[in-house]
This record gives C-alpha cells, structure tokens and sequence, in this order.
C-alpha cells in the first residue's frame, strides 16, 4: 500500500497512484511473458473496498483466474507425478 501524507493534492495523489499501478502492471506483465513467473495476479482495491472484498482487475492478463488456474495446474502436475 502506498502511504502519502495526507496534506498532498487529491490529484498529485491520484497520479501517484496511477504511476505506481502501472509499475506493478509492466514488472508482473514482463515476468509472466519472460517466463520468469507461471503466472500473477495483479488486483486493486480502495482502503473502503477492500475491507468488503471488493477489487478491481486492471489486465485480464494478470488476472486472479489466470492465477488460479495456473496454481491447480502446478497441484495436478505435482500429485499425478
């Protein structure tokens, strides 16, 4: 979680935010495609939000299904091995 003081413009605030999304987005997308990482999972979600459970996905590629489906798929390798 990124923490700015609270003083900072809400835009400044957003933009920062947005910068660092879209680090997180290009560093998981570049592990993935390198083959570096089976698989990630990119999800976000506001302080409010999240305590509901609510989140949002910002690349289907990075997405908890792909996630989750790559997790069964290294649990089914593992135990039929």
């Amino acid at each position: 979680m990124i923490s700015l003081p609270a003083d900072i413009d809400v835009e400044v605030r957003k933009a920062v935010q947005r910068f660092w999304m879209t680090r997180y987005e290009l560093l998981l997308t570049k592990l993935v495609r390198e083959r570096l990482y089976d698989s990630a999972c990119l999800l976000l979600s506001s302080r409010n939000s999240g305590e509901s459970g609510e989140y949002e996905e910002p690349s289907t590629e990075l997405a908890f299904r792909r996630l989750l489906a790559s997790l069964v798929s290294q649990a089914r390798a593992i135990t039929t091995a």
